[in-house]
């Protein structure tokens, strides 16, 4: 073959392979195939760019790249707002992606890009394109708010107050934007920062947000949500039925769980307990509760010559307070069996509870029963009120060969014995409920007391930092079980204790009790704010005036130790 011609045939050969990955682009488009498009859309542009450096003085090549790349861009950019649209945002963020690799994109998909991101839980990311996008629009009102969530998401404590600055910007120009004074609510609700953190101003922005848009049921539960916080359940009691009544129908099962759960706290268990089975279908948190094959009981199905599992479910406080109740539901069944945690295996069986207990993860094919039902599912079954629950005495017993041991082997005092808890297990902690280690300081005044740690996860070097001048006992991994830790309890003479398994524990135990409590308690715990704990008898309330105000309800418990005439 003539050397010309070899060259010539090379030569078409590229040209056609160039608009060849032009036409499988384009048809890749109208076959719907994205990836494909975008795959040969890019290979195309490659080879194009080469033409283009080749050929500098060919205009046609570069009219041609600029003539495609604007319908490329256009394909993208649409892409990219209807992937937004359909909340697609990972997708979203990739057609931008490209639109942003091009430097020719429009200065909107910087924004848009931020908001997937923000979606996506990429803070920094959202954070750093809502700020680009700024430079390049920055008289675009709306971006206020969206800097404002940017950098509060970002950090919320470092970046609270910016975050407030921003937001009060957009309201000037904005005064009419009940988002916006939701969103600064959320802020003084929600941050860290103790120069920030004002229920007073969380009131009034949700409270502002909720005069601009009244049927809003977000919005309104977010005022519910402060009064709680403020202890002022009587307020908040008023707007969450008018919540209930007027937005039933759009109720999630989250809204449902919450309702009920406020209804107990505020004393109605009859509608609190009849809404909670919605804890298993809650989309935040739900409660696990195993896959059970034989059928769950309503309460309404005669099971008068059957058999019924009550099956454990939350944490061990919850099992304590609630396995009480196995006892009462036992009339409606010809058998009640019950499985709870390994961990309370030993207390309950010790207890001498009358219902055979098993373990956690007893094979079920192996018990021969009839129906099912989740433990805190029984007090709706029974229509349990405040003033009909059971055992408040006490109902757990642990052996006294047990407590004796114990005794021996690690108690060596004759001063006033002192359980103290003041934090849940690390996998259950919660700020809200916690107290401080380092308020035992202020316990120096007694002389003639001991105090006793009752968290297995803690030694003498932790309160030789945190509380210097109290002497703290630990009996850390000798408390292999519950059955060990009921023995330990049973030797104190007082306990101590946060909303904790161990608070549940002594009560359960009929032993002498301090409770602390929080301002915006824990819903279980109706009858705190009138000093009473009503699934304890032993429990004596201490409630804190304000959230995380512990100074005083300390105060208060060292006056009532004084009371009891401890040295």
């Amino acid at each position: 073959m003539p050397e010309n011609l070899y060259y010539n045939c090379v030569m078409m050969n590229e040209i056609e392979l160039y608009k060849l990955n032009k036409a499988i682009a384009k048809s890749c488009l109208d076959a719907k195939d994205i990836d494909g498009a975008i795959k040969y859309y890019e290979e195309y542009f490659k080879q194009l760019k080469t033409k283009i450096e080749e050929n500098s003085d060919n205009q046609a090549f570069i009219d041609e790249y600029n003539s495609e790349y604007a319908i490329y861009s256009d394909f993208l950019f649409n892409k990219a707002k209807s992937e937004y649209a359909k909340k697609n945002w990972l997708s979203c963020t990739k057609y931008c992606k490209k639109l942003i690799e091009s430097k020719k994109c429009d200065s909107s998909v910087y924004k848009h890009a931020g908001l997937c991101f923000r979606h996506l839980k990429q803070f920094d990311e959202a954070l750093d394109l809502l700020l680009y996008y700024n430079r390049l629009e920055p008289e675009d009102p709306a971006n206020l708010c969206n800097l404002a969530e940017a950098y509060y998401n970002a950090d919320k404590n470092k970046y609270a107050k910016k975050a407030i600055e921003l937001y009060t910007k957009f309201i000037e120009k904005n005064p009419a934007s009940a988002p916006a004074y939701n969103a600064l609510g959320q802020i003084y609700a929600t941050t860290q920062d103790k120069e920030v953190s004002d229920v007073q101003k969380q009131l009034y922005y949700f409270s502002k947000a909720r005069e601009l848009a009244p049927k809003n049921k977000t919005i309104a539960r977010n005022v519910v949500l402060t009064y709680e916080k403020m202890g002022d359940l009587n307020k908040a009691s008023i707007l969450y039925d008018e919540i209930y009544k007027s937005h039933k129908e759009e109720f999630t099962h989250d809204d449902f769980y919450d309702y009920a759960a406020f209804k107990i706290k505020t004393g109605d268990f009859i509608k609190g307990w009849s809404l909670l089975d919605h804890r298993f279908q809650k989309e935040t948190s739900p409660t696990f509760y195993p896959n059970i094959e034989k059928p769950l009981w309503n309460g309404q199905t005669h099971i008068a010559n059957k058999t019924l599992l009550v099956h454990c479910e939350q944490g061990f406080g919850d099992v304590i307070m609630y396995i009480r109740f196995v006892h009462d539901i036992k009339k409606f069944a010809k058998n009640v069996i019950t499985i709870v945690q390994d961990e309370l295996l030993d207390l309950f069986k010790e207890s001498n509870l009358d219902f055979p207990i098993y373990p956690r993860f007893y094979p079920l094919k192996k018990l021969n029963f009839d129906y099912q039902i989740p433990m805190m599912s029984l007090p709706r079954i029974l229509k349990t009120t405040p003033q009909s629950i059971p055992s408040t005495g006490g109902y757990l017993t642990v052996r006294q060969d047990r407590v004796d041991a114990f005794k021996n082997a690690y108690i060596k005092t004759n001063k006033f014995k002192i359980g103290i808890c003041l934090e849940g297990a690390a996998s259950g902690k919660k700020e809200e409920r916690d107290v401080d280690w380092s308020y035992l300081e202020k316990f120096g005044v007694f002389k003639n007391i001991q105090f006793y740690c009752l968290k297995n996860d803690l030694d003498k070097e932790f309160f030789k930092k945190t509380c210097p001048s109290i002497n703290v006992e630990c009996f850390g991994s000798n408390l292999k079980s519950f059955a060990d830790t009921a023995a330990a309890i049973k030797n104190m003479d007082l306990i101590i204790s946060t909303d904790n398994v161990i608070l549940n524990l002594s009560g359960a135990l009929g032993v002498k009790t301090f409770g602390l409590y929080n301002l915006n308690r824990e819903y279980r715990w109706y009858g705190v704010e009138e000093g009473k704990v009503i699934w304890y008898d032993s429990v004596k309330p201490f409630q804190a005036k304000v959230q995380n105000e512990w100074d005083s309800v300390i105060d208060d418990v060292i006056k009532n130790i004084k009371a009891l005439n401890v040295c």
